[in-house]
């Protein structure tokens, strides 16, 4: 009969008991990144991402900002709240009130913690939750790089084994508000149109309302508008969408968006829609920085300043100056709501159009107005 050598009996035994023990547990549930963008880190403190006016930093050289760091003090700055973060778990130290639990259903401004067993990593992770896609998570996070690059935007498949995921909830019952001067928190003039937009499918934005807007977003908006009238394109993404219908010629979504390119943008998404934008320059005189306006915006500038859906603050335009996300939102409900405005003015107080009347609003830094029409 023939005999392994020993050492062979002993090594097929070994292999023999992990590959059952392998069998037996569950295979390691490592997370999945179905998307990242990565952006050079140029510097320290370099910001590579914010979520409602929150920084995410990295460094180029010395210490690391690590994941762990992120939490606690977002949670901070939003909230007011002193956390205890360690691994798994989440304590609030100021408030008897709050506390957190675990919940599979994810919403923007909830905590994300992966164990190193959970991720079949050396290491743990923190994150954020910027967005629910339904099947995956977009993550506000720290610490994640690659080549000298951040990480930003990172979707996470979802539901995952992964992570754990965490929501801060209140003992008495009580709605748990961003503190006051908060980015997070939404100014009481936008509310109406925060909720008009979700209704309409414009945009439901729950978080970051006095951040800046990004070109993703702003597009994102203009093509719901222009779908409820039959207008769709093909592409990846909403800027590569808005670019095929000719709303937009960058398809970076990253960016900001300024005064000047959303008047651009929303004029281009009225013609789309059918309306005839006949204003005069002449309605740029009620603006005293009007050489401000770069010459590919003037058109567009003077044709939503003569119909009456953006103005200026204090005589100015300010075309250069940022949209925040609940600006951005209250412009493209009033292009919605208006999709063939008809008043003109030339100068403050001057309307073209007896039977028709303009209603100023303001809007944190921004002057909107909406045309609203007589009984007779």
């Amino acid at each position: 009969m023939f005999h392994r050598p020993r050492y062979q009996r002993l090594v097929a035994a070994i292999g023999g008991v992990l590959l059952t023990a392998a069998l037996a547990l569950p295979a390691a549930a490592a997370e999945v990144t179905l998307d990242c963008t990565y952006v050079p880190i140029t510097g320290n403190e370099f910001v590579a991402d914010t979520m409602n006016g929150v920084p995410a930093y990295y460094n180029l050289t010395g210490p690391t900002y690590y994941c762990a760091e992120l939490i606690p003090r977002y949670f901070a700055e939003v909230y007011g709240l002193e956390l205890h973060c360690s691994e798994g778990s989440l304590t609030v130290l100021n408030n008897d009130d709050y506390y957190f639990v675990k919940t599979d259903n994810p919403q923007p401004g909830d905590v994300l913690y992966g164990s190193p067993a959970a991720r079949g990593k050396g290491y743990s992770h923190w994150a954020i939750v910027k967005e629910n896609n339904g099947d995956s998570l977009t993550l506000f996070e720290q610490n994640w790089s690659w080549n000298g690059q951040a990480g930003i935007n990172r979707v996470l498949e979802f539901p995952t084994t992964a992570y754990e995921c965490y929501t801060l909830v209140s003992r008495s019952g009580q709605e748990i508000q961003p503190v006051e001067g908060s980015v997070a928190a939404v100014s009481a003039w936008a509310e109406p149109y925060i909720q008009q937009a979700a209704e309409a499918g414009i945009a439901d934005l729950k978080t970051d309302f006095g951040s800046t807007v990004d070109r993703e977003t702003f597009c994102q908006m203009a093509v719901n508008i222009l779908s409820t009238y039959g207008l769709t394109a093909e592409g990846d993404t909403a800027c590569e969408q808005a670019a095929a219908l000719g709303l937009v010629s960058n398809t970076d979504g990253t960016g900001a968006i300024s005064r000047q390119e959303a008047a651009v943008i929303a004029s281009r998404v009225l013609e789309a829609a059918g309306a005839d934008l006949t204003g005069s320059t002449t309605a740029l005189s009620v603006y005293a920085d009007v050489e401000d306006i770069a010459d590919w915006a003037v058109e567009s500038v003077a044709d939503l300043t003569a119909c009456g859906l953006f103005s200026g603050n204090n005589g100015c335009f300010n075309p250069t100056d940022l949209l925040t996300n609940e600006q951005a939102v209250a412009l493209m409900v009033r292009v919605y709501d208006n999709p063939t405005p008809s008043v003109t003015y030339n100068t403050v107080g001057t309307t073209a159009c007896a039977a028709e009347s303009v209603v100023a609003m303001a809007a944190g830094d921004m002057m909107l107005s909406r045309t609203l029409r007589s009984a007779n």
